[in-house]
């Protein structure tokens, strides 16, 4: 079943808002671990960064995957 790109943008979306809940309860629970806090910081970062790039309307093309299978070099090869 193929999805429409605004369906897998709303899907990103609403995985990060979920993310974001979570790391919202993490900051909020006192007895966590600093470290636990400061890479719950930095994944809200890295969220932060993802939903920015959803909302510009000029990208039609999205890659999601794993590290090292190749999506850099494919943006690589397609523009040269």
């Amino acid at each position: 079943m193929k999805r429409s790109l605004e369906t897998l943008k709303e899907d990103l979306r609403h995985d990060c808002k979920k993310a974001e809940n979570i790391i919202e309860e993490i900051n909020n629970d006192n007895d966590r671990h600093i470290i636990i806090k400061r890479m719950a910081q930095q994944i809200n970062n890295r969220i932060n960064d993802i939903q920015e790039i959803c909302s510009v309307d000029k990208y039609n093309l999205y890659f999601n995957g794993k590290v090292a299978i190749g999506k850099s070099t494919t943006v690589c090869n397609l523009f040269g």
